[in-house]
């Protein structure tokens, strides 16, 4: 199951900087937000979509506010 994405953020922001950390953040939301809404993706089922679900709100927060 899918952990909170701040750590993971945090590590690419340290690691490749900022700038490519939004870019990862940015391609990563979209794709998340494409698989909770396809019913042929385990992302849309009940005991997966809450964990995306997070992750998708940490990628929005965190490109509001860089």
């Amino acid at each position: 199951m899918l952990e909170s994405e701040s750590g993971r953020i945090r590590l690419l922001t340290e690691r490749d900087g900022p700038q490519l950390a939004r870019q990862w953040v940015a391609t990563t939301l979209a794709l998340y937000r494409e698989a909770v809404e396809n019913p042929r993706s385990h992302a849309s089922l009940p005991e997966y979509r809450p964990f995306f679900e997070r992750a998708i709100r940490e990628f929005e927060t965190f490109l509001a506010r860089n």
